[in-house]
């Protein structure tokens, strides 16, 4: 019964959030900033870049408003990335670049305990954002438990949960006061 509950709980919890297919045919063939690859043949990076993505469109109120809509998808958020010198090289994003957008790196961790806790004492407007999969995939935790993380995967949209210890990584970001400062 126990399990059942559980269960019930993580497939109800997990059908609130819907992350962007990091493969969407929307955006799965543009360039991907400074690489030779696209959004969708790069698992680490494309996956982190649209993983932010999904950060900003859940936690952003500039995603509400009907003109800045279209800002808040993966080939958008790509360009600005680019317009605005965030990529590190062609394997991360620089961090700092994005308080731009009121979005604040507060740390990152490869401590399992840490993740929990943040987690625990996570606040509005804060998400974890886990490198999983080897060091393959970059995804939004929506729920974290002593042994599991339940996470939104741009590469398999279908994966829902999997061994912490599977986690390579961890960082986590506030969203600031909502806007974009020039």
């Amino acid at each position: 019964m126990k399990f059942f509950v559980i269960a019930v709980l993580v497939v109800l919890a997990s059908a609130s959030y819907k992350t962007e297919d990091q493969c969407d045919k929307r955006w799965a063939y543009k360039k991907l900033g400074n690489t030779n690859t696209t959004i969708c043949e790069n698992y680490p990076l494309g996956s982190l870049m649209v993983s932010l993505t999904y950060f900003i469109k859940n936690r952003h109120k500039i995603c509400s408003q009907v003109q800045e809509e279209r800002w808040c998808y993966p080939n958008v958020f790509n360009e600005w990335l680019t317009k605005n010198d965030a990529w590190e090289g062609t394997t991360s994003i620089k961090f700092k670049a994005l308080e731009k957008l009121n979005v604040y790196l507060l740390g990152c961790t490869t401590n399992k305990r840490q993740i929990l806790k943040w987690y625990d004492e996570k606040k509005s407007g804060r998400d974890i954002i886990v490198n999983i999969h080897g060091g393959n995939i970059w995804a939004m935790v929506e729920f974290a438990y002593p042994d599991r993380v339940s996470v939104a995967n741009p590469r398999d949209p279908r994966e829902d949960s999997i061994p912490i210890d599977q986690v390579i990584k961890a960082c986590y970001f506030e969203n600031g006061n909502f806007g974009v400062r020039e």
